[in-house]
């Protein structure tokens, strides 16, 4: 069993990025700015640290907008469920490969798929807004035009710590539906077996 790739959304550099690993060994070079820093900083908080936080300087520049947007819809009136479609969230995909017929161990808690042929095993991990917290996140806050983003960004650096969580859990990489919540410590020791 090792971890074959690693994906990260919406982390500083990280709007969108996959990285495949090697079975043994992968090192990653490459330019200042081009996000190895920001890889290395978002798996340590997630694995390591005991409640792993975040702030609105943290999101990718790109989901500015998308909170931007959020609110606007917000303030048109849609629906929730639509506007936490666009509402952005920080997240690592954590994908294990494994033998037919390989004593499992902690891997066996993120194994939810009942195909036998698939010998792969998805962990997520999101940081994302709690649920019922949107009025909370958009309250007192009507202004719609350009000129109001630096007050309504400084609100959200304000809320989002408290109105944010991250949340563990298991997909069925060939099923995105079907999924179960796992325990972060399960995660953080898998990443360290799968790195041995």
């Amino acid at each position: 069993m090792y971890l074959k790739q690693v994906e990260a959304k919406n982390f500083r550099l990280l709007h969108d990025v996959q990285l495949l690993l090697e079975n043994r060994t992968t090192v990653i070079v490459g330019r200042n700015n081009s996000g190895k820093t920001s890889l290395t900083e978002v798996m340590k908080r997630l694995l390591s640290d005991a409640t792993p936080s975040f702030s609105m300087e943290d999101f990718s520049f790109c989901c500015y907008q998308q909170f931007w947007d959020s609110h606007l819809r917000k303030s048109e009136g849609e629906n929730e469920a639509e506007i936490r479609k666009i509402l952005p969230a920080i997240e690592v995909r954590l994908r294990f490969s494994y033998e037919e017929g390989e004593h499992l161990g902690l891997l066996s808690e993120l194994i939810v798929d009942l195909d036998p042929e698939c010998t792969e095993a998805l962990a997520v991990v999101r940081y994302q807004l709690k649920e019922g917290k949107m009025p909370d996140l958009f309250a007192d806050f009507a202004e719609t035009g350009e000129d109001a983003k630096p007050d309504f960004f400084r609100l959200l650096r304000e809320r989002i710590p408290s109105l944010y969580e991250t949340i563990f859990f298991a997909v069925d990489p060939n099923d995105e539906a079907n999924e179960k919540g796992i325990d972060k410590s399960t995660l953080g020791k898998l990443c360290v077996v799968s790195s041995c």
